[in-house]
């Protein structure tokens, strides 16, 4: 209790990425100004991106280079730190100060191609990358690469060629190189760097076992106590094997490392839920939110350029229905909808979890305007909200697949008419529910929790209180994280 007081008070207080003053390198000369530009790359504008940003620890230290002599270096490090706690806009307005204060500086232009790639991957943004890379072809051409600036260089094309599945049409060089060789050529060169142990071994985590990169990151942490990134990527490995005590410890140790990080401090709220903390897990992402509006104020940007704002709010909304605020939980969710495609089945669901039906269609017949594929999408929503108003709608012609949402509706349904076995079904709901609300982190959960709310207020509408108290058990064993 006392680390989470902790954090609220020194968030307050700790420093932001803002708009640099100091003299760099004129931006009208930086090599960037002759390459594509996007309107935009993945949530930020490209206003954003090209804004100057000053050197500060808010996001952990990064550590390609271990004793930095100079701002380039500095600014490279810092790239690296924002790429860890996944601040894809400040990694690349980092790492593009490291170009201009050294147009010649290849760690520099790396790093904007992984910036690039982590946020984006439209035509565009693979075209930028294209054009780096063969500013980085005339960096060789001028001054050499040493062999380390060469398997980086490979490493981040071996990105392009094949998380982006990027062609060879523009490129100077366009001799194609895999990712796994790529890796394993600088691991031989530059395999004691640790942000390639940190970061890129997370890159690469499809390729290699959750073990290896598991392994890595703890031996990142063991020697550097202080990396936020290896924290930070062995949450999320815990996460994905339900660990959800390794992953709060983990979480424990990014938050006060990377204080103006919104998602390192969200990430701890990520862990909290499942073992009953809800208020202590709202509050984490109440200090994330503060954090992005303090960023957006100071860096003249819209919150949402920042992608992890929306996310923010969709699992904050979650956190205030976990606490049984179901009214906050839908105004969060519908902040989130604009910006969250997630946001939309769950604002929609507690309006229907809530009996607000009214509303509920309202939000379904603005939606629907969208077009045939939004009427397809929301179509078991449609069909729920029918059944709540009128529960002699006629029955899907379908049984849908066993072990889905739907099925347990139309068994529901099933049993209101011809009362079937309600053992079977309170056993079908248990195993599905505690499956759902027990794995996949608190992203997976909100949804869940969501749909077990609507299910319990189906079971009253449809008159079947046995199934309706067995189904309040669950909500009571989630929400105490006993289940």
């Amino acid at each position: 209790m006392q680390l989470f007081k902790a954090l609220m008070l020194v968030s307050m207080l700790v420093s932001l990425p803002i708009n640099a003053h100091k003299d760099h390198a004129t931006d009208h000369d930086s090599p960037l100004n002759t390459m594509t530009k996007p309107q935009g790359l993945g949530s930020a504008s490209m206003k954003l991106l090209e804004r100057e940003i000053e050197l500060f620890d808010g996001y952990g230290m990064g550590m390609f280079f271990l004793n930095p002599t100079n701002d380039e270096q500095r600014y490279v490090n810092q790239g690296y730190a924002a790429l860890n706690v996944f601040h894809y806009a400040d990694a690349y307005r980092s790492f593009r100060m490291a170009t201009q204060e050294n147009p010649n500086s290849v760690q520099g232009y790396v790093g904007l191609i992984f910036s690039i790639a982590d946020q984006d991957n439209s035509a565009e943004a693979q075209k930028l990358i294209v054009d780096i890379l063969n500013h980085l072809e005339m960096i060789k051409s001028t001054n050499g690469w040493t062999s380390r600036e060469a398997a980086w260089i490979d490493y981040a094309k071996g990105i392009y060629f094949e998380k982006m599945n990027g062609t060879k049409v523009g490129l100077t060089n366009p001799t194609p190189i895999t990712l796994n060789q790529a890796y394993t050529n600088l691991s031989q060169v530059d395999g004691d760097n640790v942000e390639f142990k940190a970061y890129v071994s997370w890159t690469i985590f499809s390729g290699y076992t959750v073990n290896y990169v598991k392994q890595v990151q703890k031996d990142v942490l063991a020697v550097y106590p202080n990396h936020a990134g290896a924290a930070h990527y062995l949450l999320h490995i815990a996460e994905m094997e339900n660990d959800m005590v390794t992953a709060k410890a983990y979480g424990e140790i990014l938050a006060p490392l990377a204080l103006g990080s919104a998602h390192a401090q969200h990430m701890l709220g990520h862990t909290l839920p499942q073992f009953g903390l809800w208020q202590e897990a709202l509050d984490m992402f109440l200090i994330a939110d503060q954090i992005h509006h303090d960023w957006a104020t100071t860096n003249e940007a819209e919150l949402q350029e920042d992608w992890h704002y929306a996310h923010n709010l969709d699992l904050m909304a979650a956190a205030y229905l976990g606490l049984g605020n179901d009214r906050e939980a839908y105004n969060k969710w519908v902040m989130a909808m604009p910006y969250d495609f997630r946001a939309v089945p769950k604002a929609v669901g507690v309006l229907l979890a809530t009996n607000r039906l009214s509303e509920a269609n309202t939000l379904l017949t603005n939606l629907e305007q969208n077009g045939p594929q939004w009427v397809n999408f929301l179509a078991s929503f449609r069909y729920e909200l029918n059944i709540l108003m009128d529960p002699s709608t006629p029955q899907k012609k379908l049984l849908p697949q066993r072990g889905s949402y739907e099925y347990l509706v139309e068994s529901l349904r099933s049993y209101g008419k011809n009362k079937i076995n309600e053992g079977t079904l309170i056993t079908e709901a248990k195993s599905y529910f505690t499956q759902k609300l027990t794995s996949g982190g608190f992203d997976g959960w909100s949804n869940s929790f969501v749909e077990l709310l609507r299910l319990q207020n189906l079971a009253n509408k449809l008159n079947a209180p046995l199934i309706e108290a067995e189904l309040e058990k669950i909500v009571q064993a989630s929400r105490k994280g006993t289940l």
